[in-house]
């Protein structure tokens, strides 16, 4: 059969369904072969959210880690605080308690 013969059996309704066949298989490809790039960006854009979540995952467990720390820092402070209270109310209490304590007064 020559090329001419094989056009000519195919009816009006085969070419028809040739065609819609053909931009059917052309349409898919062209959604396979993601010719604008979508998906590379899209897989970009998630990971730049993944690190951003990550680096602000990571800044929430300094600040957590330095909250702590600053308050252990406060508790030793206060501690301090009320040990030098405490050391002075005794050294007036014993220095009031001498003999000399109201020689001036």
């Amino acid at each position: 059969m020559r090329a001419g013969e094989w056009l000519r059996l195919l009816s009006p309704r085969g070419w028809v369904s040739l065609a819609v066949g053909l931009v059917v298989v052309l349409a898919v490809l062209h959604l396979l072969s993601d010719p604008l790039g979508t998906k590379g960006r899209r897989l970009e854009r998630a990971q730049a959210v993944a690190r951003q979540g990550q680096m602000e995952a990571r800044a929430r467990q300094i600040e957590r880690a330095a909250t702590a720390d600053q308050a252990l820092n406060q508790a030793t402070l206060r501690d301090q605080v009320q040990q030098a209270r405490d050391a002075t109310a005794t050294a007036v209490a014993e220095a009031r308690g001498e003999s000399d304590a109201n020689i001036f007064g």
